[in-house]
């Protein structure tokens, strides 16, 4: 199988929250590109602060060609380079117009400021 052959991404987003409903669609509840931490109020450190930060992942594949079993791995990162635990979730395509959907629960230490 080439990579013309498939899967291909459909869908690639973080956002607050998802709803999923017994047919398998979804709502994607404040969709965001960008979170921003701040240091809180005046005389604040210097430094950034430890933010927790919750968020959904979702991640589409529709199959074209591509049929059977295969690996999403996903991989935060920090600005520094800093690698965050790795996600491992097996997909299954049946090909065609058929998909594959993940949605990863994430909570992310972030300390640093920069891309994550």
């Amino acid at each position: 199988m080439t990579f013309e052959d498939g899967p291909y991404l459909e869908t690639a987003l973080l956002c607050e929250r998802v709803i999923e409903d017994k047919g398998g669609r979804v709502s994607l509840i404040n969709v965001s590109d960008r979170i921003t931490v701040n240091r809180a109020g005046p005389g604040a450190s210097e430094s950034m602060p430890t933010v927790r930060v919750d968020l959904s992942a979702v991640i589409g594949f529709k199959a074209w060609k591509a049929r059977g079993s295969h690996n999403l791995i996903f991989r935060p990162e920090a600005p520094s380079g800093l690698r965050f635990a790795e996600v491992k979730v097996p997909l299954f395509f049946e090909g065609e117009d058929r998909g594959a959907r993940v949605i990863l629960q994430l909570s992310l230490e972030v300390s640093e400021e920069g891309l994550y």
